[in-house]
């Protein structure tokens, strides 16, 4: 081989190599980690790579959070910031994008009823109840003294409905309110009603037994003769007989009507065109009394709540 010839050889065989090397790869046994939102598929052995990185899925930034990407979870920039609106008198501070709201509702400024219009919020006319009624009777500063909700007891004796020897007591929820539009509304419930009732049922079995007794039953002969005339032992039939009194129906009652105060007394009926009738009262201490119901229930006390 010549001189000439083997430099020619020389320069030509890296070529030849590096040709190989391109042919038959790297050699590698590539361990391929997934592309990213910010890098391609790469081997974690020699960094080659392949393909395009993911590219990131924005999401548009929030009220209180960043633009994000929702692959992996990278930020850029800062939240929105919440768009405030000022709290009104029925709703807090409110942000309109998101509807988070803040703190409480203002409160209202009310103004009080007139003959004109009703009880009014001046900041967002928010009204309540009505208007002051026009009869000529009714005015504003003779009723305000009794305006609001007066509540109190009524207890009544039952041996008015069941029977003279019958000892239990019945007891009412009374209310009376004096609306500052003239008029009023009484209402009762019965407070012990489940109590009462097997107050009643107990009086009856005892009533029951006590006549067998006195014709020389044993208890259980009683409940026998009992089971055989009406089909059910004596507790059954006495819890019968209780339960007749609708006591609820009885005593609940909504009345309504209208009022005036006239020179110390209280005038209340129906309706403005209709009689009025007339009634003492006095008020004192935050406790109210009403002629005509002291005199009907002495034991009751009206307290405004």
């Amino acid at each position: 081989m010549t001189k000439k010839s083997f430099v020619s050889v020389s320069r030509v065989l890296p070529l030849l190599i590096l040709l190989g090397l391109l042919l038959t790869g790297c050699g590698c046994k590539h361990e391929w980690q997934s592309a990213t939102c910010d890098t391609p598929k790469t081997c974690s052995l020699c960094q080659l790579t392949e393909g395009e990185a993911l590219g990131h899925a924005w999401a548009d930034a929030t009220c209180e959070t960043a633009k994000t990407c929702s692959t992996c979870q990278k930020t850029e920039g800062e939240p929105a910031g919440h768009k405030w609106e000022d709290a009104t008198c029925d709703t807090a501070k409110t942000c309109s994008v998101c509807q988070k709201t803040e703190g409480e509702p203002a409160d209202h400024k009310w103004e009080d009823a007139t003959t004109e219009a009703p009880k009014t919020c001046s900041v967002c006319q928010k009204t309540e109840g009505e208007k002051i009624v026009t009869d000529s009777r009714f005015t504003t500063a003779a009723n305000k003294e009794l305006f609001g909700t007066w509540k109190g007891v009524i207890k009544m004796p039952g041996s008015e409905f069941i029977d003279k020897a019958f000892t239990g007591t019945l007891e009412l929820d009374y209310s009376i309110i004096f609306n500052n539009d003239g008029s009023y509304q009484e209402i009762t419930k019965l407070a012990n009603e489940e109590q009462f009732v097997q107050s009643v049922e107990q009086f009856y079995i005892d009533q029951l037994y006590k006549e067998f007794t006195g014709m020389g039953y044993t208890q259980a002969q009683a409940d026998e003769a009992m089971k055989t005339t009406y089909g059910m032992d004596t507790k059954a039939y006495a819890k019968k007989l209780a339960s007749a009194f609708n006591f609820e129906n009885l005593f609940a009652n909504d009345i309504k009507g209208v009022y005036y105060v006239a020179e110390g007394k209280l005038y209340s009926g129906n309706a403005w065109d209709k009689t009025l009738d007339s009634d003492t009262f006095t008020i004192s201490n935050n406790t109210l009394s009403i002629e005509t119901l002291t005199e009907e229930f002495p034991d009751l006390v009206l307290t405004k709540s």
